[in-house]
């Protein structure tokens, strides 16, 4: 009976499709697995164990969706933002934003709780976080909605439920103590509709599309200065010329003057259901200036504002109709590119791209067709393509259901101009509405069936843009459809792609390298799934990037959404910070046995790592959990596995290959890195092989399995600790039959 040595020396080519099971013939297959779950496949080719996610809050409203924004205007200066319940909520240092301290004086044990805090200056129904509280330290760092309120005092209120909160049990309050308004800014957009918002950024501003809505327009002064808009264009953009006799007259010219616009024929035709909803808001423009509708009177008469000086009250037949409007449909895309704002996609004009004047975003002014002036483009194809995003790299891509194409004036050194446009399909692959995200000079986005990744980048071979399926080895990690998507460029090039079902699919993707790794990522608890993903530069990490998640979880039979933060995968030389569980947090003090502040995971049973050990489970009381020993930093939170399942071995064999033989594996080694614990067994066996201390090195497990045709190793992490996996050595006897 031959033996073997069989060692793997990488993961790079990810989770493999069960479709590739017998695919021994393609070289990915020795860098595979048939597994990979919480687990990353660093671009080095090992697999590091995910970090577990720190809570940093509830959204304001959990029975609703939340949607996570990042918003950056310095390495220093970032923030992200969280949209729902018509409230922007604002984020910085891992933290919510809040207003200046307010002193509190007293809590009262009672139902409700009731807090003085002398001269506090808000109203019902604002949030406050409380801290610094003696006594009754239970209330320290939770938020709470502010029920009855007078000039000194308010009732303390859930604020998911709208319930009492009842302080008759908790500790007396002894001294101290402050509150802080939670920051927030009022948005219109429904619930249904924060999927399908998209953003355009440059310094402290922040444009906002969506069809549905007039373009917005978010703008930051201060940490807590902030001021969500309707954008008042300078000049359009406007449809073509009017061409009947129809002929409009308005009453005022002077800006700011408000007066009527009457039509000689009725073509105001309002909708049925809402008369008004269809024209307020739209602008027409006459007499070489702009009017905005502000009110319905009738099908010839419109209520208007002048926006720019008219030169005439006379009755005209040259007029042009605003191109974005209730009626016409509001742009769905936005992007910067080449100094200039771009907008596209709307309702009744699903084709056209519209770029604003070169370096003034809000001016639309076409008339002139100067070089810097703005430009409309409208794509001419056999087929409708309506524009679902757009994407600046060397040209504007613009993703539309039928295909990629690209704009740009043809020529690298040539800049954009109205007379100079070129547009080009560069692939027939349609493009869901998810904006893709750049690496490198390759554009990923999602294929319109939101089941296929593509990889878009220029192809030497074929002289043109070539998309690739990124996904063809793994075709179940999509499982669900793709429903959000970012990227994390350090570390380790990480495309993370939100699923249907509520898990994560994430890329590794070192160009370079030919590093194609996709894992899979679940939410532990009852009922979890990720909702929506963001990243955003950290303020606190040199050059690292911080993702964020929102995270539906069930606590206690009720629905809450969570804003969680992925931690960071290297914690640094002291392996006591080190964070592997969910929904975590941290104590960092005095050596204490009771831990509090754990209210978001009440009744949950919790993962324990105390000074770099792991206790027993523990659940959650009160808010509190008690430690089996006591320490001074205690990382707490939900458990979660990590596994990884290698596919069946090819050792060959004296009659060809190995597959289908009887083998059996004698031995198992695992090379690690900075791993506290390590199970190691064959799907149908035991694990074994617990470690005592962080090991850096080869792991042996002996293993007794019987004879077998597959010849898989399945290797497991399931304790708040790290484990990093660099190779998988099996050493097996083989019968050839």
């Amino acid at each position: 009976m031959p033996k073997a040595s069989v060692v793997q020396t990488n993961l790079t080519a990810g989770e493999l499709s069960p479709k590739m099971l017998g695919r021994v013939d393609v070289n990915k297959y020795v860098n595979g697995a048939e597994q990979i779950q919480n687990f990353i496949v660093t671009p080095y080719g090992g697999a590091q164990r995910t970090p577990g996610t720190r809570f940093i809050g509830e959204a304001r409203k959990s029975s609703v969706v939340a949607r996570l924004v990042p918003f950056q205007f310095s390495t220093e200066q970032t923030y992200m933002l969280s949209f729902n319940d018509g409230k922007i909520v604002f984020f910085r240092n891992q933290g919510r934003v809040v207003e200046a301290a307010i002193t509190i004086t007293g809590v009262t044990q009672a139902n409700p709780g009731v807090v003085t805090a002398p001269a506090h200056g808000l109203s019902t129904n604002e949030d406050v976080v409380l801290s610094g509280i003696v006594g009754m330290t239970r209330l320290n760092g939770n938020v709470y909605r502010m029920g009855a309120t007078t000039v000194n005092t308010f009732e303390l209120k859930d604020p998911q439920t709208g319930a009492n909160v009842d302080t008759s049990a908790y500790a007396a309050y002894t001294s101290g103590g402050t509150l802080a308004r939670v920051y927030d800014v009022n948005h219109d957009y429904a619930d249904a509709d924060l999927k399908d918002l998209r953003f355009a950024q440059t310094a402290d501003v922040m444009y906002i599309v969506h069809p549905s809505y007039s373009p917005r327009k978010l703008s930051r002064t201060g940490h807590t200065a902030w001021t969500l808009a309707t954008v008042t264009f300078v000049d359009g953009p406007f449809l073509p010329q009017n061409t009947t006799a129809t002929t409009l007259t308005p009453s005022v010219s002077a800006v700011g003057a408000t007066g009527t616009l009457t039509a000689s024929t009725a073509i105001f035709t309002a909708a049925a259901d809402d008369p008004t909803t269809k024209v307020i808001g739209q602008l027409f423009k006459l007499h070489g200036g702009v009017v905005k509708v502000t009110d319905f009177t009738s099908t010839t008469v419109l209520q208007i504002t002048v926006v720019s000086v008219l030169s005439a009250t006379t009755a005209t037949a040259a007029w042009s109709e605003g191109a974005w409007s209730p009626g016409n449909g509001n742009p769905g895309a936005v992007s910067f590119f080449e100094q200039r704002l771009a907008f596209a996609g709307s309702t009744n004009n699903p084709q056209t791209v519209w770029l604003s004047v070169s370096e003034s975003y809000e001016d639309m002014d076409v008339a002139s067709a100067g070089a810097d002036d703005a430009l409309i483009y409208t794509i001419a194809s056999d087929q409708v393509n309506a524009i679902r995003w757009l994407s600046a790299a060397k040209t504007l891509l613009l993703g539309t259901s039928g295909g990629v194409f690209s704009l740009s004036s043809g020529d690298d050194a040539t800049p954009l101009t109205p007379t100079n446009v070129v547009v080009k399909r560069e692939t027939t692959f349609g493009a869901a509405t998810l904006v893709p995200k750049q690496i490198g000079n390759y554009a990923f986005y999602v294929q319109r069936d939101t089941l296929i990744v593509r990889e878009l980048a220029y192809s030497l071979e074929i002289d043109q843009q070539k998309a690739a399926n990124i996904t063809i080895l793994s075709e179940h990690i999509t499982a669900g459809g793709i429903v959000d998507m970012d990227y994390q460029q350090s570390p380790n090039n990480l495309l993370w792609c939100v699923r249907g079902d509520g898990k994560i699919a994430t890329l590794t993707r070192e160009i370079d390298q030919e590093v194609a790794a996709w894992t899979e990522q679940t939410p532990s608890g009852t009922s979890p799934a990720y909702e929506n993903v963001a990243v955003i530069q950290s303020s606190t990490v040199a050059d690292g990037d911080e993702v964020w998640l929102v995270v539906k979880r069930t606590i206690n039979g009720a629905t809450h959404r969570y804003v969680e933060l992925l931690e960071t995968f290297d914690w640094g030389a002291d392996n006591k910070d080190a964070f592997f569980v969910q929904s975590g947090l941290t104590y960092d003090g005095a050596s204490v046995s009771t831990i509090i502040g754990l209210d978001h995971l009440e009744g949950q049973t919790v993962d324990v790592y105390a000074d770099g050990a792991v206790q027993a489970q523990q659940t959650v009381t009160n808010g509190a959990l008690t430690l089996a020993t006591a320490a001074a930093k205690v990382q707490a939170g939900l458990a979660y596995d990590s596994t990884i399942k290698t596919l069946r071995v090819e050792a060959g064999s004296a009659i060809g290959t190995s597959q289908g033989q009887l083998k059996r594996i004698n031995n198992v080694i695992v090379r690690v890195l900075k791993t506290l614990q390590l199970k190691v067994g064959t799907p149908t066996t035991q694990y074994d092989q617990d470690l005592t201390a962080i090991k850096t090195g080869d792991v042996e497990a002996h293993h007794d399995g019987g004879w077998e045709t597959e010849g898989q190793v399945v290797v497991k992490c399931d304790d708040p600790v790290p484990c990093h996996v660099i190779a998988i050595i099996q050493q097996l006897t083989e019968e050839d039959r």
